[in-house]
């Protein structure tokens, strides 16, 4: 499909299998009857919200889990949810099975664009690649990533989606920044407020490797994208107040919704432990940003502990659920320590080996402002119930999780530390019985503040509070006309 063509538009049926009417019937239905104030401020009214991710279900990942989501519990809050996306994103897996969790009510929108970073990764040697690879080096450093052609393309029919289906707010997340730009695009065209999403940070980001003009532009977009957006969602409180430190407008405009987890994705019975293998398991992508020498060091000194102490062959493994590289690979298994990896799984399969392992590791974010993130695994690793190992700052935001919900031990950066905080696991490991199901009180933990619905709930607080009034320098309240158009009227 080229950029000019007309969207996928995957349509969902209501209840009972009968077509929905248009939302452009629903949005308009009873206009007669109230005023155009009445309908924006009233609260029996089912809004609609368009989603923009270009990252979702069948698209696997960590990300897609908190969009997935938050779109799975707003339909059954009553909001009738759009999501733009594409039909595939390049470099991150696909998983089949995310897409039963992806309800009937919600209409999803996949556009194809022309991938100029994947068309230029296929010229051969010659001269076609001596001419690419100059053209490579400048569109790196001159666009935001690799989704911008995908946004380029969407401009106009994701306008006309906004008005033809009454979109009341606009939520979008990142990453990848493209979503963010088409998302302020269309707030600037058709006057809906918009909600940005920062499930990580952008430029102050432990992992943020921009510099020169690469960083100057970034910076200068981000900054734009928090002064315009009519509110802000970051993923933990520290990155809340790194994002307003950002905007010296409005402040109040900032909110924590943290990451979660489904209680539906844990109403099975646990599985059994392996008998005889004290098992470490991680769950994810395992790269450098997370582990050094002192990890490493720290777990090899520990599985040869065991070695020693259980005169056994294998009674100690450490499972890589997730990807790997295999530089890294071979940095544990030089270091003597028996590690087995299964490469990208399913959701479901993740979850299953997540309940099954004695330990969950947990390494935090190294770098500038890695303390301030809280994977979206840990809140997996708690409904879990199994204990948690978790290795970083002590006063990171995800140790401090951890402590204050008792979900395990927390230790420090250092070889020593790790070997004997895993010891001290493997010890109640040993007293409470290889068949025992879960650890401690973890299966009692309350951990109702963390699940996807009640955060949904939180965003769709959020997501209301911007409908309904928008304050520009004076006060004003806009709506949307019963043809889409926005409006505006002066209230002050």
């Amino acid at each position: 499909m080229t950029a000019g063509d007309e969207p996928q538009t995957v349509v969902r049926s209501c209840e009972g299998g009968e077509p929905r009417a248009s939302a452009r019937a629903e949005a308009t239905a009873g206009a007669t009857s109230k005023s155009p104030r009445d309908d924006n401020l009233s609260s029996t009214r089912r809004r609609s919200v368009l989603i923009i991710a270009s990252a979702f279900p069948p698209t696997g990942g960590g990300g897609v889990q908190r969009t997935a989501r938050f779109a799975k519990y707003l339909s059954r809050l009553g909001w009738r949810v759009h999501v733009w996306t594409t039909r595939g994103t390049p470099g991150l897996p696909v998983d089949e099975s995310l897409l039963a969790d992806v309800p009937p009510e919600v209409t999803v929108h996949r556009r194809d664009s022309f991938d100029v970073y994947s068309t230029l990764r296929s010229v051969r040697p010659g001269v076609g690649w001596r001419l690419a690879a100059p053209l490579r080096h400048i569109l790196a450093r001159s666009v935001p990533d690799e989704r911008l052609w995908w946004a380029l393309g969407s401009l106009r029919p994701l306008r006309r989606l906004v008005r033809s289906a009454g979109i009341d707010v606009i939520y979008s997340t990142f990453s990848p920044p493209s979503n963010h730009l088409l998302a302020w695009w269309m707030k600037r065209r058709t006057g809906v407020p918009w909600v940005a999403d920062f499930r990580d940070l952008w430029t102050d980001d432990c992992t943020y490797r921009g510099r020169g003009i690469r960083r100057w532009m970034d910076r200068a977009l981000e900054t734009r994208f928090l002064r315009d957006a009519d509110a802000v969602v970051a993923a933990s409180e520290s990155q809340r107040r790194i994002l307003a430190r950002r905007s010296s407008q409005r402040t109040a405009r900032f909110h924590t919704i943290t990451n979660g987890f489904d209680p539906d994705d844990f109403a099975s019975p646990p599985p059994e432990r392996e008998r005889g293998t004290f098992v470490l398991t991680y769950v994810g992508a395992l790269s450098s940003t997370r582990v050094d020498d002192t990890l490493i060091d720290g777990v090899a000194d520990f599985a040869r502990a065991v070695g020693d102490e259980q005169c056994a062959a294998s009674p100690f493994r450490f499972d890589v659920v997730g990807v790997t590289s295999a530089a890294l690979r071979e940095r544990f298994q030089a270091r003597g320590v028996p590690l087995s990896w299964s490469g990208y799984v399913e959701h479901a399969e993740a979850v299953r080996r997540m309940r099954a392992a004695d330990v969950l590791l947990l390494p935090t974010a190294m770098g500038r402002n890695g303390d301030t993130l809280i994977p979206g695994k840990l809140f997996e690793y708690l409904a879990s119930g199994r204990p948690i190992l978790a290795v970083g700052d002590p006063e990171g935001e995800a140790c401090r999780l951890v402590r204050r919900l008792g979900g395990g031990v927390t230790c420090e950066r250092s070889a020593g530390a790790i070997r004997a905080a895993l010891s001290e696991l493997y010890r109640r490991r040993a007293g409470e019985g290889a068949a025992s199901p879960s650890v401690r009180a973890g299966a009692a933990r309350d951990l109702t503040e963390f699940s996807r619905a009640k955060l949904a709930e939180q965003l769709s607080d959020v997501l209301r509070g911007v409908c309904r009034m928008e304050t520009c320098g004076h006060q004003m309240l806009r709506w949307r006309r019963a043809d889409g158009q926005p409006a505006t009227l002066r209230l002050a």
